[in-house]
């Protein structure tokens, strides 16, 4: 079965050309010009990707992004911003909202499908991650990032240890019914083990299903905490 992208543009010719880019890869595409017939169409055809310009009348990209996130059947999906404008603090607004990327108009055909592709293949990896395989699930962060690990959790309402190990430095993250409450590694404990996990971390991971009985002292809401991770990591690489 072809995979599925929704395309959202109120400029209908940049809404067409990308369709028919895409259609002609193989894709089942779905295009609208309104981000609130979007929002109806993602729930009843539950995309694998999305594609989103940020300006728009109405609704914008941002807040159609947040509602993808925090109102949808579909939390996970890949979701990539169209813009006009190469502007730093947009982009970072757009991280916030949610956004996995960024194409910069006039849109490459290339740089379109290359995204596409790598978007699709990661999002493959998580829903097999849900599969029920076991206990638990297991990885590398070379091939999903430990955020996207994290938020897949989260929206599973998943309950457990979530281990990450590196040269045999192990990270401890405590969920409970999805939420983050707790977290160890050396001798921090809370926020600042998360921090230290996500932002310093990477090798193996495990997420064990198992009963958590530890004291709940974060309060920062996952998806909040994730999402300010993924802005941290993303200016730092704008900085190597």
């Amino acid at each position: 079965m072809a995979d599925k992208i929704l395309v959202v543009d109120d400029e209908k010719e940049i809404m067409q050309y990308i369709c028919l880019s895409l259609d002609r890869e193989g894709f089942k595409v779905i295009g609208t010009t309104n981000a609130e017939e979007a929002l109806e169409l993602a729930d009843r055809e539950q995309p694998d990707l999305i594609i989103s310009d940020v300006k728009m009348p109405i609704m914008d990209g941002v807040e159609f992004c947040w509602m993808i996130r925090e109102n949808s059947k579909i939390p996970m999906v890949p979701f990539v911003f169209l813009t006009g404008y190469d502007d730093d603090d947009l982009q970072i607004n757009g991280f916030r909202a949610g956004a996995d990327a960024y194409l910069l108009k006039p849109v490459q055909r290339s740089k379109l499908l290359n995204i596409v592709a790598s978007l699709i293949n990661r999002y493959k990896s998580l829903q097999e991650m849900g599969a029920p395989k076991g206990a638990g699930v297991s990885g590398n962060t070379d091939e999903i990032s430990t955020v996207e690990i994290l938020q897949f959790l989260s929206t599973q309402v998943k309950t457990g240890v979530f281990r990450l190990v590196q040269n045999n430095i192990e990270g401890k993250i405590y969920m409970k019914q999805g939420k983050i409450v707790n977290a160890e590694f050396a001798d921090l404990d809370g926020m600042d083990a998360v921090n230290m996990i996500i932002m310093n971390m990477a090798g193996d991971f495990y997420f064990d299903k198992v009963d958590v009985d530890v004291e709940d002292i974060i309060d920062v809401p996952t998806i909040k905490l994730l999402m300010e991770a993924s802005r941290i990591i993303d200016e730092a690489n704008k900085n190597l």
